[in-house]
């Protein structure tokens, strides 16, 4: 397996899982995290109670989406990767969906939606979710 994937196993090429505590991973769903790592990227999941995963996301600056996006990407050179729209998430974050399922997430103050990203915010997280 070359990247943890939807409704499979928890990754059997990862390493052990550490649990990391319960966290946002939408405006209105919390879940307990593990973090992973494969393929030398390290990833955040969430588990279904089958141990199977159901939301990943990545900090890390070496994991690329199929749309050449990474974090630490300003949205200007995100957008001009991909032609699409900036959605909000209120108190979340600000989204970019991309067509290989990832989406790209802006945090703008201290309520993580503050004020519309200007060109120049970056890429805080990439992540995929049902």
């Amino acid at each position: 397996m070359n990247m943890p994937q939807f409704n499979q196993p928890y990754p059997l090429n990862a390493q052990e899982r550490t649990y990391i505590g319960y966290r946002l991973i939408s405006p209105s769903d919390m879940a307990k995290l593990y973090k992973i790592n494969v393929n030398n990227n390290e990833f955040e999941v969430a588990l279904t109670k089958e141990s199977k995963i159901r939301y990943i996301q990545t900090y890390s600056q070496d994991f690329v989406t199929d749309e050449g996006v990474k974090v630490g990407m300003t949205l200007e050179d995100v957008q001009n990767k991909v032609n699409l729209d900036v959605l909000t998430l209120p108190g979340w974050a600000f989204v970019i969906r991309f067509q290989s399922g990832w989406c790209a997430a802006f945090i703008v103050g201290d309520s993580m939606t503050e004020h519309f990203p200007d060109k120049k915010a970056e890429v805080k997280f990439l992540f995929k979710w049902k």
